[in-house]
């Protein structure tokens, strides 16, 4: 191990070069985070300065999450936790609402009790997805003025801070929202004809798109109604993926359920029945596909545009 430098924000880090070739980077970095890469991808310095801080926040969150470090690559790769750049950079929050609630949801990780005050130093700018000790500065002041924090004055560099009572409940709101779930609910036609289309379609996209796990009613093993199991898991999911090959009265109402709770739905038809949805829910954007690679490259792409906290 030698002390060198971070390839994303140029401070003193612990890098580890591996491999036979030496074509495997470690580094382990007092403000990113811990993290991979492969040779290909070691210039990361040279990366965007705006690219650089969102892969350093994502890191971070991971962490906060208890997630095994990321190995980043450039392309598709069988190598554990590898990902790529891109999909990193898709993680990153989409919209000014979900960067503050997942800023949140780091804050409550970061407690082990609601009563614990939590210490944030110079070089923890990530947690809060910042670009520096100014925005994470800003963004506490951001949430002392929602009512979620509080804090304290304090010493040696550190920005002392405490979850407040309203800041709690809204984390646990955000919990109950799922956006922690690693579950899919699919909604989809059991016909033998859809069996190569599940497996190499819907269920390899959700798996690729992330750490998402794909799941069908009828492969769960139970001792519910039905009804009652399929509210239940879909209560329990990030997003749902119906697909209307079919023309199923059942995928109709599960997607119509997961909508009403405010919980995305993909929707992908098979381009021979595209003609038959009907037409009140035509509307909608949905995956039309032939082959089960077009489906499942179609859907891995969509749950990583759409799909907020993806990984």
């Amino acid at each position: 191990m030698g002390q060198q430098k971070c390839l994303l924000c140029n401070s003193d880090a612990a890098v580890i070069v591996e491999g036979f070739t030496n074509d495997r980077i470690c580094v382990n970095c007092s403000t990113c985070g811990e993290y991979g890469c492969s040779d290909k991808v070691y210039r990361l310095a040279d990366l965007k300065p705006r690219d650089k801080s969102r892969l350093q926040a994502i890191i971070r969150e991971r962490k906060t999450k208890g997630l095994p470090p990321v190995f980043m690559v450039m392309d598709e790769s069988a190598i554990p936790n590898a990902i790529t750049i891109a999909a990193l950079l898709a993680e990153y929050p989409k919209t000014a609402s979900e960067m503050i609630d997942r800023a949140m949801l780091n804050l409550g990780r970061l407690a082990e009790h609601p009563l614990d005050q939590i210490d944030l130093r110079s070089s923890d700018y990530p947690v809060l997805f910042g670009r520096g000790l100014d925005d994470m500065v800003r963004m506490v002041e951001l949430l002392e003025s929602m009512g979620c924090v509080g804090t304290a004055d304090t010493a040696m560099k550190v920005l002392r801070l405490s979850i407040t009572a309203q800041g709690w409940r809204m984390i646990e709101e955000l919990q109950h929202r799922n956006l922690e779930s690693k579950q899919a609910f699919v909604a989809m036609w059991f016909d033998k004809e859809m069996q190569v289309f599940w497996e190499k379609g819907l269920k390899l996209g959700i798996e690729q798109a992330g750490d998402f796990i794909a799941i069908r009613i009828d492969l769960q093993e139970h001792n519910d109604k039905i009804c009652d199991r399929i509210v239940a898991e879909i209560c329990r999911s990030r997003f749902v993926v119906a697909d209307f090959t079919g023309n199923r009265g059942g995928v109709y109402y599960e997607a119509g359920f997961a909508q009403g709770l405010g919980i995305p739905v993909i929707r992908t038809v098979r381009e021979d029945w595209l003609s038959r949805v009907h037409f009140d829910t035509r509307q909608y954007n949905h995956i039309h596909y032939e082959t089960a690679d077009q489906l499942h490259e179609a859907l891995r792409n969509r749950i990583r545009a759409t799909i907020p906290n993806v990984g």
